[in-house]
């Protein structure tokens, strides 16, 4: 596993192209996993809570996986926020105690 300037988390082989696709959406993105790591042929994008992928009618589905590289850097300009259980109590979660 690698991490990027933003933090994004980036496991397997990730094409440039995939890298700064994900850098530029990096306040929805949390991991990018290249082919083979999640998927034999696809690559996948894990999204950050709070956001959701945009093809998700039914649930909070955090991620989104695609044949190419392309296609999924659409797919992260496309993710939309999610108010899942999940996502709204961490985002109305205190803050811990330093």
């Amino acid at each position: 596993m690698t991490t990027t300037k933003s933090g994004i988390r980036v496991f397997g082989k990730v094409p440039e192209t995939l890298l700064a696709g994900a850098e530029k959406y990096a306040a929805r993105v949390d991991e990018v996993n290249g082919k083979g790591v999640m998927f034999d042929d696809e690559y996948e994008v894990g999204y950050k809570l709070g956001f959701k992928s945009s093809t998700d009618y039914m649930g909070a589905v955090h991620s989104d996986s695609a044949r190419t590289a392309r296609e999924l850097i659409r797919y992260m300009r496309d993710a939309i926020p999610c108010d899942c259980d999940e996502c709204v109590a961490d985002i109305k979660a205190p803050e811990p105690n330093a």
